[in-house]
């Protein structure tokens, strides 16, 4: 033991009376000498006195506290055991009879109402005066163990002992007095192990529960235990053994561990002779032992020991506190502490006065430091191996265990150089590490250990793929990512496998079948990127290809390989759905056409022809590509040129929006093929409610296509624009054919006409041409009545006075306009004749109504109405009559004030009335027109004057 590093886990401390709240004033008066039996859990501590009481310590805002003293046996307790929140006990009651109590608990407490109902097992009636050595009881209380002293046996008792007392008996016979009985659960609840113990042999049985009957396993006659020195302890073994605890004996030679099946298990030697008591804590064990200087004292009333704690574990075994104590009586844990008791003992007579003196009553507990800082001990001191062996003991959280193996590895990585060991423990805390990996991949950068940094990248970014395919399988939205991965890792780990040109271990690595369907695209592309970026293209088409990242894979095609017809080959593949290939010729056609435009326009084609695509969502392709465009869209439109023209059916695949673009494109040709400008036109007129002509005649006038904007004004009515096209052109005869054709139904065109005319002559032009047009033009506009003679007259001085040539003036055939008022004013006596009969039937028309008038105010109106004249319903009261002989019911009138039959008209005339009234009053108007001051027909306005409406 010497040779064990010593690490000091526990730190002492002593209970006194300061401790203690004030109903135990001082603890030393408690009589801790006559104390035989103590037990513990976390909340309570139970101490059985000699005497037969039963003492319960608890901890009350911070202070040690007697809660419980009761009288459980009349003459003494011997043992206490507390399983599954019962306490049990054993002693001897009144009549020197051997009993067992068991207390119920809540919540690990004894209850004062509790004490009086106590479960009793009369174990007296089958030891009679046997005395017991030892005493033990299964984990489930369903088995109890006894060991006596007069016949050396030990008695098994089975049953409930908490319903009906019915129990049945079991007696193991040995050679001498049993020092130690021991049960040991399995994971099967049908048997148990029972571990029987006397001062030469250690044994071992098997108890099914369906028979009852222990089958001894083995027993070992080589050495046994002396009393309080054996003791169960956690095992060693593997997690999944169906048992999991041994038992450990204390001897002079050392400790000595037997599993109940295999018998003896392991030993570990000691220098401590003279064992006393030993117990166990966790991992650890302690032991008591009598000290060397006991040998050389001469007070005899004082027992000095050596109280000892280690670690048993094989792989940590090392001494974690050692001190010296006088009288150790019992060792407990309760109260979440390591009790150690020493009891009082005489310590001298006093010669002057003869009265006898005592050691004081000692209470220590030994409290454990926290798993950080035990482990800190071993990190400090560089022993990770232990620090690991602790952390898995104590169940510590997988942050703390993943952060010493980090430390560890770090350690070996930088102090060392052990690089695969490092390594190792990196990868094993991947899983349960929470920090940054970073200073990981440095350390083995720093190294040049490039295949360490490459197998730590890739189980990583495994890790990551699976945490994010969980995640998103998950309903809950929090991550549980544990550490992070960014793009840098990824693109670190590609850039070394292209740097040390291992592009086969690269794509491996990524089409790993185990890890395709976690493998985000953006990891993808940036392999891609990283093989592209070192000119490895056949890996990069490779994985593109793997991946279906067909815009990536022609990307390379085309930009870094060079091969333009590889990458439409490429698209042309059956594997490519409609849609695929629709989204990749839209982002690779432009430069495609650009390189190879007689297979890509072929490739168009087909996408048009076999997968009736619409030929608009292709114009994106075709910008400055005119003449491919219109080739493509003619083969389309005649199936590969079978048909000798094109015909205005075959274009009803053509969207609007289409034939504005394809017109465009066709009237911008140097070589204007006529057929297209007109088909596309015929082929707008062609749909219904077509209203975009505006932007089709901007075409043809930007691009001077006279054709197309007469064919316009024709079917659109834009007269105006296609009157100013032939104003812009000079085209005289063009122009008067266009009035002559619509001029009768647009006579805006005639007046706009002969003031482009005039205005022309006026400036120069006096050829026979304009003037004969502009005598063509006068007559027809006084034909269709449109003007005056006088008026036409008067818009010449507009551009005459500006004029200083007299020959130009002298040119003006202004004798036609004379011709015209003498043909007017032979006709004057016809139309006065027709006013004179119009003025005598609105007299006669006056004095009717005059007359009407007359006999309404004088004379009674007689009503003949027998039906509303709204709904044609017989009339009944409420009735409204009107002297328009219409009558109605009251509530068919909206307005019950005016007729709704003849509002209408009465409105009407009134409106005209005033009109003829107003016109009557503007006597200056009348005069001005006399003066030729007015632009406006003569005989009409007169008329208007007057008060006769000339129509």
């Amino acid at each position: 033991m010497e040779s064990f590093r010593y690490f000091p886990f526990f730190e002492k401390n002593i209970v006194d009376r300061d401790d203690f709240s004030n109903k135990v004033t001082d603890f030393e008066t408690l009589g801790l000498s006559s104390f035989i039996t103590c037990t513990g859990n976390e909340n309570s501590l139970w101490l059985g006195s000699g005497d037969g009481n039963i003492i319960e310590f608890s901890i009350l805002d911070g202070s040690f506290t007697i809660s419980e003293i009761w009288k459980a046996y009349e003459m003494t307790v011997f043992d206490i055991k507390y399983c599954q929140n019962t306490l049990i006990t054993i002693g001897i009651d009144k009549k020197s009879v051997w009993k067992i109590k068991m207390y119920d608990c809540e919540d690990g407490y004894i209850i004062s109402k509790n004490i009086e109902k106590y479960h009793e097992i009369p174990i007296y009636e089958d030891l009679g005066s046997r005395s017991i050595t030892v005493f033990d009881i299964c984990n489930d209380s369903q088995i109890i163990g006894l060991g006596t002293m007069d016949d050396f046996g030990v008695y098994i008792l089975y049953g409930n002992f908490f319903g009906k007392l019915n129990y049945l008996k079991y007696m193991i016979e040995l050679s001498e007095p049993c020092t130690g009985i021991h049960f040991i659960s399995t994971n099967n609840d049908n048997k148990y192990y029972v571990m029987i113990c006397t001062k030469s042999s250690v044994s071992s049985y098997l108890i099914d529960t369906y028979t009852k009957v222990p089958k001894l396993i083995f027993c070992d006659n080589m050495g046994g235990s002396k009393l309080n020195c054996n003791v169960l302890a956690p095992g060693w073994i593997n997690e999944n053994d169906d048992i999991q605890r041994i038992l450990v004996i204390f001897r002079d030679e050392g400790l000595f561990c037997y599993h109940p099946i295999y018998g003896h298990w392991s030993a570990l030697p000691t220098s401590y002779s003279n064992p006393i008591f030993l117990a166990s804590y966790k991992y650890y064990l302690i032991l008591v032992s009598a000290s060397i200087c006991e040998v050389n004292n001469d007070n005899n009333n004082t027992s000095l020991c050596d109280v000892t704690i280690c670690h048993y574990l094989p792989d940590l075994r090392c001494i974690c506190y050692t001190g010296e104590f006088n009288n150790v009586s019992h060792i407990i844990y309760g109260l979440n502490q390591l009790f150690i008791l020493c009891s009082g003992n005489v310590k001298s007579l006093n010669s002057s006065n003869d009265k006898i003196t005592t050691t004081p009553n000692l209470l220590f507990y030994l409290t454990e430091l926290s798993l950080y800082d035990r482990i800190m001990m071993f990190v400090k001191k560089c022993l990770f191996d232990w620090a690991l062996i602790i952390a898995a003991n104590e169940k510590a959280p997988e942050c703390v265990y993943g952060q010493i193996q980090r430390t560890y590895g770090n350690w070996l990585c930088n102090v060392k150089h052990d690089f695969n060991e490092a390594l190792s423990l990196y990868l094993k805390c991947l899983d349960t590490f929470s920090g940054d990996t970073s200073h990981v991949i440095y350390n083995f950068l720093a190294n040049n250990r490039f295949d360490e940094v490459i197998i730590y990248l890739k189980h990583c970014i495994h890790i990551y793929r699976y945490e994010s395919k969980n995640t998103k399988n998950r309903t809950s939205l929090k991550s549980n990512i544990t550490f992070p991965i960014g793009k840098d890792h990824i693109n670190l780990l590609y850039r070394l496998l292209s740097q040390l040109d291992r592009m086969d271990e690269l794509f491996t690595f990524l089409t790993d079948e185990k890890q395709n369907e976690t493998i985000d695209s953006g990891e993808i592309e940036t392999a891609i990127e990283m093989c592209r970026s070192y000119k490895k293209y056949d890996i990069a088409i490779q994985i593109a290809e793997h991946f279906e990242q067909h815009e990536k894979l022609i990307s390379i095609y085309i930009e870094d390989k060079s091969c333009p017809i590889e990458a439409l080959i490429y698209l042309q593949q059956t594997f490519l759905e409609d849609t695929q290939k629709l989204a990749l010729i839209l982002k690779f056609g432009p430069t495609l056409i650009n390189k190879i435009h007689k297979e890509t326009t072929e490739f168009i084609k087909s996408l048009v022809i076999n997968h009736c695509m619409s030929i608009d969502v292709f114009l994106p392709i075709f910008i400055n590509q005119d003449k491919y465009l219109l080739d493509m869209t003619w083969d389309i439109l005649t199936d590969n040129c079978t048909k000798s023209e094109l015909n205005i059916e075959d274009m009803n695949i053509i969207s609007q929006e289409m034939c504005i673009y394809l017109l465009q494109v066709s009237l911008r040709q140097k070589e204007i093929n006529e057929i297209w400008p007109q088909k596309l036109l015929e082929r707008l007129s062609k749909f219904d409610n077509f209203s975009n002509w505006h932007s089709v005649l901007c075409i043809c006038s930007h691009y001077n296509y006279n054709k197309g904007i007469l064919y316009i004004a024709q079917h659109c009515g834009l007269y105006q624009l296609a009157l100013i096209q032939y104003f812009r052109n000079k085209d005289l005869n063009g122009l008067i054919e266009f009035c002559m054709q619509f001029g009768n139904k647009e006579t805006f065109l005639w007046l706009e006409s002969l003031n482009y005319i005039i205005g022309m002559i006026c400036n120069g032009y006096c050829s026979q041409d304009y003037l004969d047009i502009l005598i063509n033009i006068i007559q027809q506009i006084y034909i269709n009545k449109l003007l005056s003679p006088l008026s036409i007259l008067d818009i010449f001085p507009k551009y005459l006075s500006n004029i200083e040539n007299q020959d130009i003036i002298n040119k003006i055939p202004l004798g036609c306009i004379k011709q015209l008022l003498i043909q007017e004013i032979q006709e004057s006596p016809d139309l006065t004749k027709e006013n004179q009969s119009s003025i005598n039937s609105d007299r006669e028309e006056i004095i009717k109504m005059r007359k009407d008038i007359k006999d309404m105010s004088s004379n009674p109106k007689i009503l003949h109405s027998t039906r509303c004249n709204q709904c044609h319903l017989p009339l009944e009261l409420p009735t409204i009559h009107f002297f328009c002989d219409h009558s109605f019911h009251r509530y068919c009138l909206v307005q019950q004030d005016q007729c709704p039959l003849c509002t209408p008209e009465y409105i009407r005339r009134i409106k005209l009335l005033r009109q003829r009234e107003s016109n009557h009053a503007n006597k200056d108007q009348f005069f001005k027109f006399l003066k030729g001051d007015m632009n406006n027909n003569g005989l009409d306005y007169i008329a208007k004057c007057i008060g006769v409406s000339f129509k």
